[in-house]
Parts: structure tokens; C-alpha cells; sequence
């Protein structure tokens, strides 16, 4: 076997050292929630197959979803899509 590769470098935990580097301060203005205070949405035209809904009042939380599904099927979807519309933003 070569003899470079049963070389093992050997390094001491005593030449380690853990630097800490502080953070730059965040900007002090503070953005409300879109849903709050929903900004200027540019929806972007879609194939036929997919369609905008809304999941917030006032045209709020935008999502996209096939556009073939069934009345009662959309409905399920929205309000599943509303109940955990914290996890999607």
C-alpha cells in the first residue's frame, strides 16, 4: 500500500479557536404582514389549465390551483389551503 495514504495528520483541539461575529442590525422600519397590509400584487397571466385564488380578504394570499378541478373539489382544496395558510406565507 502507498505510504501517503496511511498518513494521518494529527491536530490538536488546542489550536482551534471559535470566533463569534456579531451580526449587522436589522433596518428599524417594521413591515406588517401582508395580510394586514397586502402589497401591489402583478399576477402573471396562466396557462388554462391553473387559475388564481385567494385565500386572504381583499385579494390577499395568492395561490394557484388546476383550474379543472370540481366545484366541490376547489372548495376542499381552499379550505384546506386556509387552514394552514401560516405555514404557506
Amino acid at each position: 500500500m502507498d505510504s501517503t495514504l496511511d498518513f494521518t495528520p494529527h491536530l490538536e483541539s488546542s489550536s482551534w479557536v471559535s470566533t463569534y461575529e456579531s451580526l449587522p442590525r436589522l433596518a428599524s422600519s417594521h413591515m406588517p404582514p401582508s395580510v394586514v397590509s397586502p402589497p401591489k400584487l402583478e399576477l402573471k397571466p396562466l396557462p388554462d389549465s391553473l387559475k388564481h385564488v385567494f385565500l386572504g380578504p381583499k385579494e390577499t394570499i395568492p395561490v394557484i390551483i388546476s383550474s379543472l378541478l370540481s366545484r366541490d373539489q376547489e372548495e376542499e382544496l381552499i379550505r384546506v389551503l386556509s387552514d394552514h395558510k401560516g405555514a404557506i406565507g
